[in-house]
């Protein structure tokens, strides 16, 4: 069966002999089985720079696979900002990303994720430049099929912050 198959598949199987037949209603059998999909979906989320200094961008790398046995559609991973943190933009080829409400955005992934397939989109956030403290985001992905495996369908990021000031001071004397 075919990894994007859906619905139902029908087979029969028919024999037949040289000889007389004398009940040839029993000849052929018909089998009809559901098809049911499902995608082990996962995701990783990696985080650079680390350390990261406030005021300045923060880029997360939101990787998903899909360990099948069947292709995933409608895939999307929502990733939930840290406190501090200010979405700037994302990027990644088959995706597209919005954010709603402040401090969530949502990629939703265009085509189907194939069998041992992966795809990545980056989201770029500002690190506020009062932020004293690390911060840390959370990712979740998913699919319309049910997954086998959800125990690898979220995870999180700690990025430390590092805070910089450029202080300068001027001294003069007058008679």
């Amino acid at each position: 069966v075919s990894a994007s198959q859906s619905g139902s598949v029908s087979s029969t199987a028919s024999v037949t002999a040289n000889e007389a037949d004398a009940n040839s209603t029993n000849n052929s059998a018909s089998v009809t089985t559901t098809v049911t999909r499902s995608a082990d979906v996962g995701i990783t989320l990696g985080d650079s720079p680390d350390p990261v200094t406030a005021g300045t961008t923060l880029t997360y790398a939101l990787v998903v696979n899909n360990a099948g046995p069947s292709e995933a559609n409608n895939v999307s991973a929502v990733l939930t900002l840290g406190a501090g943190l200010i979405y700037q933009e994302s990027s990644g080829v088959n995706w597209i990303c919005i954010e709603g409400p402040v401090g969530t955005v949502t990629c939703s992934r265009g085509s189907p994720l194939s069998v041992n397939g992966s795809d990545s989109v980056q989201v770029t956030v500002l690190v506020d430049p009062a932020q004293k403290d690390a911060v840390s985001s959370s990712v979740v992905v998913n699919a319309d099929e049910a997954d086998p495996a959800g125990g690898n369908n979220q995870t999180s990021a700690g990025t430390t912050v590092d805070r910089e000031a450029d202080i300068s001071i001027g001294l003069s004397d007058a008679p």
